[in-house]
């Protein structure tokens, strides 16, 4: 991982180098967006003072900025909650089944799981059935009303 030629120390280099490059490019304009923000102190001096519009500017931009770091890390936390739950649920599955085996037997837990995904199945046709109704009702009514 240390060793200059490894895997890890390419993709360090080679971001490195990407990073100076784009820095580079985005100087110009960066520094050409910022720079009627700004009003000199005096004529003679490189000192700069901000002016209102700028700590306006500013300001605006850091709580956006906050607020995108905030909503991001919401986002992960939900996708990290999520991505447990469902692994819990998977393995809690697993377990229930390799119980079942250990406990019936082979054949009797065969059966079980026929009967049991039989009646999901058949919730599931109920579920798809009630909202094939709802559709067609929506439409006749949408249809009813005629164009706007």
């Amino acid at each position: 991982m240390l060793h200059p030629s490894s895997p890890f120390q390419l993709v360090v280099r080679h971001s490195l180098s990407l990073a100076s490059r784009t820095a580079g490019a985005m100087h110009p304009l960066v520094t050409t967006l910022l720079s009627p923000l700004t009003t000199p102190s005096s004529p003679d001096g490189p000192a700069a003072t901000p002016s209102g519009a700028s700590l306006t500017l500013l300001t605006s931009v850091a709580v956006l900025l906050v607020a995108l770091v905030v909503l991001d890390t919401m986002r992960r936390l939900i996708a990290w909650g999520t991505r447990l739950a469902l692994r819990v649920v998977f393995w809690a599955a697993v377990v229930a089944v390799c119980a079942m085996v250990w406990e019936r037997g082979l054949l009797e837990t065969d059966k079980g799981l026929v009967v049991w995904v039989g009646r999901v199945w058949g919730w599931g046709a109920g579920l798809v059935d009630v909202w094939t109704r709802e559709l067609r009702r929506w439409e006749e009514e949408e249809r009813r009303k005629g164009p706007k």
